[in-house]
């Protein structure tokens, strides 16, 4: 079967820990970032788990409303892959070089050099085109969010997935399947996502710009 993604919430996540001593002006960092369970690659679905794949591309916004890009460092599928980059602005920290109570960074899968992150809302987009892959998901399509005082993050994916199998009859004659809501809600688009204050859960702010199949 064939996975695709759309503007509803279903949620996977994973703690990770390591805590942030200094907030310097900028500096290379290495960044923990995983999924819940034991998630073949970020790209994939296997039993309803998702992993990191080599390459992987994530934002990270640690002061700055257009981010960083942060890429994974691992060579194989990963439960909880290590990602380099640079962090050029932080703001946030305290006299002594610690952060505050209040400060997160943020990040945001996957990197696209739009995406941006204001006020704790994230805006990015999910395209209403995509490419059906045997027994997975394409890539960079699983959008997901996280927020951390460490440089390690817990994503939670905002879309939901549509698995569908095609008979071998007929697995050879269809070259495209459209899905389309029946009271014209968005499954697509341009959105903006937030963490909601009661459930610390993500979902879906605002759609821009939807399309409805």
């Amino acid at each position: 079967g064939a996975v695709l993604l759309a503007l509803a919430s279903c949620v996977r996540e994973i703690p990770v820990d390591d805590t942030v001593t200094d907030v310097p002006e900028s500096r290379t960092v290495i960044i923990e970032a995983g999924f819940e369970d034991e998630p073949a690659t970020k790209s994939s679905v296997s039993d309803g788990k998702v992993y990191w794949s080599a390459g992987d591309q994530i934002k990270v916004f640690a002061g700055s409303s257009t981010g960083d890009l942060f890429t994974s460092t691992n060579a194989e599928p990963q439960v909880q892959a290590s990602f380099k980059g640079t962090i050029t602005t932080i703001e946030g920290g305290t006299e002594d070089g610690s952060v505050s109570d209040s400060w997160n960074m943020r990040a945001l899968y996957p990197y696209s050099e739009g995406s941006t992150c204001v006020g704790g809302v994230y805006y990015t987009s999910l395209a209403s085109l995509q490419k059906g892959v045997a027994g997975t998901f394409g890539n960079n399509l699983f959008v997901s969010i996280a927020r951390s005082q460490y440089f390690g993050f817990t994503f939670y994916n905002v879309c939901s997935g549509l698995c569908f199998k095609l008979g071998e009859d007929i697995s050879g004659t269809v070259t495209s399947v459209t899905l389309k809501t029946n009271g014209g809600e968005p499954l697509a688009g341009e959105f903006s996502a937030v963490f909601d204050d009661d459930t610390n859960l993500p979902k879906v702010n605002e759609v821009s710009e939807g399309v409805s199949s």
